[in-house]
């Protein structure tokens, strides 16, 4: 075979670059697009911690149950509503800052992916919902860390404390967690041993729909209560002093609502207490619920209703004593975040949720004075949300608070 000149071989290269470069340009069109990545947010101090204290990192967030993904609620979500990745996102977003304590609403898919998602993670869970709901609440802790020692749940319509004005299937956890002691050499150095730490952790949803404020205020209301006879009923059943209530969920309470003002010890405005008694009732179907429907809804009879508390027997009955006022961890984050406007004339954030239809706050994380929240995850900056989330940055339509928080021994 005679020798190929010059000019052929470079064809044949050339012919040979192209083939790979169209091959290679094909993989890229059939491979999938890259999974997004969630925003790192940034960690902002707010005070220094006892060199006594014991430290820990605490998670409140409404991860936005698939079941409730509809698209006309969330038009700008595109393909971040996907569950696959969603999921992702969420999980991804928890490791990566990976509290000790992790208080999550509106989970559902629970066995089919959160239980084992997490457990890989090293967090111990447990799950509650109502039997008419299709999402609940979790909560989860580092089994290295901190160990489970009591458990209780709260179901709103049936709970005796006082009367329900409408049945909303929204339920409470509640768990106390002791801290797992290691054995770091105090005894030999001549320091006293650390006192145990008890956590009572509560974790909920309260009712969303807006009109409901007497309903919402008196949910939130008999979680707090239950919180701290869960406190003090351990605290005397184990001689220990050293066993602090921590209280996260979604709220739907704004800091200007009657709710937050009464777990913070604040005194109720005349608009205020002029709200709750004229929402002292149920209300019907005529806002739509975007809860899907289930067989097993149940209407409250108007005639029960009107057995509702009072505001001021409301108060009486379940109120916090002042020892048991509660402060937001969050409540200082409108002094470093850069673009807080104040929208409720406060340091509380402008909003945890940035949804189509609703921007604002409306989960928390408290806890009872003597508490110190030394760090706090600072909320992103609008651009990285507009027009809505979930977006390519964040899977929720909420987002997650985070805190670091020093408790007294």
């Amino acid at each position: 075979m005679p020798p190929l000149d010059p000019a052929t071989i470079e064809e044949r290269r050339q012919k040979k670059r192209a083939e790979r470069e169209a091959k290679r340009k094909e993989q890229q069109q059939h491979q999938p697009p890259a999974m997004p990545i969630p925003f790192q947010r940034t960690w902002q101090t707010l005070a220094t911690s006892s060199k006594t204290a014991q430290s820990v990192s605490v998670m409140s967030y409404n991860i936005l149950a698939q079941a409730l993904c509809q698209r006309e609620l969330f038009p700008h979500a595109g393909n971040m509503l996907k569950w696959k990745t969603r999921r992702k996102m969420i999980v991804d977003e928890i490791a990566y800052y990976r509290p000790q304590l992790l208080c999550l609403q509106e989970v559902d898919n629970y066995d089919e992916f959160y239980k084992a998602a997490f457990a890989k993670l090293g967090y111990q869970t447990t799950y509650h919902r109502h039997e008419t709901k299709r999402q609940g609440c979790m909560i989860g802790y580092l089994d290295d860390e901190w160990k489970q020692v009591g458990y209780e749940t709260l179901d709103y319509d049936t709970d005796p404390a006082c009367p329900a004005t409408q049945f909303t299937g929204n339920v409470a956890q509640m768990m106390a967690l002791t801290k797992i002691e290691r054995d770091c050499g105090s005894h030999e150095s001549g320091e006293s041993p650390a006192l145990p730490t008890t956590i009572i952790l509560g974790n909920t949803h309260l009712y969303w729909r807006p009109p409901s404020t007497y309903e919402r205020c008196r949910q939130g209301l008999i979680y707090h209560h239950r919180l701290w006879e869960m406190q003090k009923t351990w605290a005397a059943n184990n001689d220990q002093s050293n066993v602090w209530p921590v209280l996260c969920g979604d709220l739907n309470t704004q800091p200007s609502d009657p709710l937050y003002a009464l777990l913070t010890g604040q005194p109720l405005s005349e608009y205020q207490m002029v709200c709750m008694e004229s929402t002292r009732r149920s209300f019907g179907d005529d806002d739509h619920d975007f809860e899907p429907p289930t067989d097993k809804s149940v209407a409250m009879d108007p005639a029960h209703a009107s057995d509702a508390f009072s505001l001021d027997q409301l108060v009486a009955a379940i109120g916090p004593l002042p020892d048991q006022w509660m402060k937001s961890a969050y409540n200082h984050h409108g002094r470093y975040h850069e673009s807080h406007v104040g929208r409720y004339k406060s340091t509380e954030p402008d909003y945890t949720i940035f949804a189509h239809v609703f921007k604002g706050t409306l989960d928390y994380i408290l806890v009872p004075r003597p508490i110190t929240p030394t760090q706090c995850l600072l909320l992103p900056p609008y651009e990285k949300m507009s027009p809505a989330i979930p977006n390519e940055s964040f899977g929720s339509d909420h987002l997650s608070l985070v805190a670091q928080l020093s408790l007294p021994q």
